[in-house]
């Protein structure tokens, strides 16, 4: 009956996903006013919401965790008639039932059970971030004369490197049992420490220790890497339209105007930026590389922008021109 009801248990624990997915409910085009299914949580907001739904499956988690101890003292009660997790004579059997939790996972010790949750969890994550349904989005931007992303790769690495942190410190919520007891190790006050810090031994440093853990930790970082590689090579082939923002406008409309006076001149210019701010119009307004949606509605409404300044720069110089010619007729 024991060990049916701590196998229930860790059976449990080991279903819970800390890397779970999150997104955005009931999201609103401002330019529409229609709703967006497409609309994922920028990186930052993404992985913000990923922690706080993190804290609250941890926080269920270890009350799970906190439940096997009891069961050992109820054993206790049984068998002795007390139930203080501590008994000289119930030493076997804490480490019998340790033992036996421990089997239930992967190895002899609990410290596997936290192996096992870690490494699937950034197994799964890991996977998550080579496949090809998105998680978050970047934004592709124009940055004269440049064209990136919002955030940055770099800035988009440190965030996913915090979050792995931020994940393999939540396992400091699970303590270690005190030798010969199933009681948890109280936390100890930090001597060297200015204030109240208190120090608790838990599985954190001995999963750090593992080697598929780095490793896989490792594998994510340079996933993340060269996802962001690949967003930036696709990006780069905006600079097709460069030719909108690297001249002056009002200089070269009015060598423009100055050299033809043709309408037919005036109106395939006009056209030719008009085109341009039809065909983005019509752009997709994303793309989804590996796990990340890029966001091209802001580069789409920058490089129509510029189309449109074009357009009325152009048409002021045609204007003027025309004032001009009038005035010096009459």
């Amino acid at each position: 009956m024991v060990e049916k009801e701590i196998q229930f248990l860790l059976d449990q624990m080991q279903q819970f996903d800390l890397f779970p997915f999150v997104k955005p409910k009931n999201y609103i085009d401002p330019e529409t006013s229609e709703p967006d299914e497409s609309w994922l949580y920028p990186c930052k907001t993404y992985f913000v919401e990923v922690e706080n739904e993190r804290l609250e499956r941890v926080a269920t988690c270890s009350r799970i965790y906190d439940r096997i101890g009891p069961i050992l003292k109820k054993l206790e009660y049984l068998i002795l008639g007390t139930s203080t997790g501590k008994s000289a004579v119930m030493t076997a059997y804490y480490t019998f039932w340790e033992k036996k939790i421990f089997k239930c996972i992967v190895a002899v010790t609990i410290y596997y059970l936290f192996h096992r949750l870690t490494l699937e969890n950034l197994e799964d994550f890991q996977q998550s971030l080579s496949d090809r349904f998105p998680l978050f989005q970047v934004d592709a931007i124009l940055v004269p004369p440049d064209i990136t992303m919002r955030p940055t790769p770099a800035e988009v690495c440190n965030i996913l490197g915090y979050n792995i942190k931020h994940f393999l410190n939540r396992l400091t919520a699970f303590p270690r049992w005190m030798k010969n007891t199933c009681l948890p190790c109280p936390p100890q006050r930090i001597v060297e420490a200015t204030g109240n810090e208190f120090y608790v031994f838990s599985y954190f440093e001995d999963v750090l220790r593992v080697v598929s853990i780095n490793d896989r930790t490792l594998l994510i970082q340079d996933t993340i890497y060269r996802l962001t590689q690949d967003i930036n090579t696709y990006i780069q082939k905006w600079q097709k339209y460069q030719h909108l923002w690297a001249f002056d406008k009002h200089l070269s409309c009015e060598k423009y105007v100055q050299k033809y006076d043709q309408i037919f001149k005036y109106d395939e210019k006009f056209f030719f930026f008009e085109d341009i701010i039809a065909d983005l119009h019509n752009h997709v307004k994303f793309v989804d590389v590996g796990a990340i949606r890029v966001n091209l509605r802001p580069i789409i409404k920058q490089v129509q922008d510029h189309a449109q300044e074009w357009k009325n720069i152009l048409g002021h110089c045609i204007a003027a021109k025309t004032r001009m010619n009038i005035l010096s007729a009459q």
